[in-house]
């Protein structure tokens, strides 16, 4: 059955899931660049070529079914590895790590990058704070969505 963007949308809202955003994967898309916030311009926020990748294997519906469910768990995916660090507990590297896989791949460069970073700094033992560690998903996520959603 070929990519219905409408289908998908009408789908999404009928289920409930209209609160975090309307996505739309577009297959013809191309990566996202949106200036400033942790990586510059030097990386896209958004790589369509991953979900691409992963709707090669198992077609577009479910490509964006899972782009749909991965933008729903976000959040809670942010608040656990913020409890975890704000509790001190290793559980915080074990959600960052489930995080990077899944944003791989949907193609959430920054997200990939942002929890490579916070693993390292774990495995370090470096002090992390828990605050600034929110923040930053908070910019990461939002930006991801806007890149996502800024398809033609």
């Amino acid at each position: 059955m070929p990519y219905s963007r409408d289908a998908a949308l009408s789908d999404w809202y009928e289920n409930g899931m209209a609160h975090t955003s309307a996505l739309r994967f577009d297959p013809r898309g191309s990566a996202r660049h949106l200036p400033g916030t942790v990586f510059g311009d030097s990386a896209p926020v958004y790589d369509p070529l991953a979900l691409m990748s992963l709707a090669d294997e198992v077609g577009e519906e479910v490509a964006q079914r899972f782009l749909e469910e991965y933008v729903g768990l976000l959040i809670q995916r942010r608040t656990r590895i913020v409890q975890a660090l704000k509790a001190g507990s290793t559980k915080a590297a074990m959600d960052a790590i489930s995080l990077k896989v899944t944003s791989s791949i949907v193609g959430a460069v920054w997200l990939i990058h942002f929890c490579g970073k916070l693993q390292d700094q774990l495995r370090l033992g470096e002090r992390i704070h828990a605050a600034e560690i929110d923040e930053e998903l908070d910019v990461l996520v939002s930006t991801f969505v806007r890149a996502v959603n800024a398809a033609p």
